[in-house]
């Protein structure tokens, strides 16, 4: 009796793991720093010009809760980071950050966005979206010299 009674304490105690959002539609885009909804287009080619943002939508299913996302931003070479509040960490490479954030699911909508800084580095660049160890989505795109 007493090991049954353990047994039900120990699994009353356990909690199940959060379930990752299922995503629906996954997009990236650019738009001008400050700019209007005009200025947004889905694109995976960037400009490398001080002051264009990009960055990543993924579409869920509605939900009364946040879920916490992780991602992993690669770089073709050392950039020139700018921690703010939700980087938890650059590597000393300089050429990964990873930033954590709670995401409330409400509107249905997961995003994350960077704008390009002085000294960030030309080429192709990656982001890895994660739910826990769940991949929610890879993002490639490159970032490109407008004098190219």
């Amino acid at each position: 009796m007493t090991s049954a009674l353990s047994l039900l304490f120990l699994l009353a105690a356990v909690q199940p793991a959060e379930q990752a959002p299922v995503v629906r539609e996954a997009v990236f885009y650019a738009h001008d720093a400050g700019g209007s909804a005009s200025s947004f287009r889905q694109t995976d080619v960037i400009p490398l010009r001080v002051g264009q943002c990009y960055g990543w939508a993924l579409r869920v299913d509605p939900q009364p809760r946040s879920v916490t996302i992780r991602e992993v931003f690669e770089l073709p070479g050392p950039g020139n980071w700018n921690p703010g509040e939700q980087t938890s960490a650059v590597a000393r490479n300089r050429r990964t950050a990873v930033t954590q954030f709670d995401a409330p699911l409400a509107e249905g909508v997961i995003t994350h966005g960077w704008c390009v800084a002085e000294g960030d580095p030309a080429g192709p660049h990656r982001i890895r979206v994660y739910h826990g160890e769940t991949l929610l989505r890879e993002f490639r795109f490159t970032l490109v010299s407008e004098t190219q």
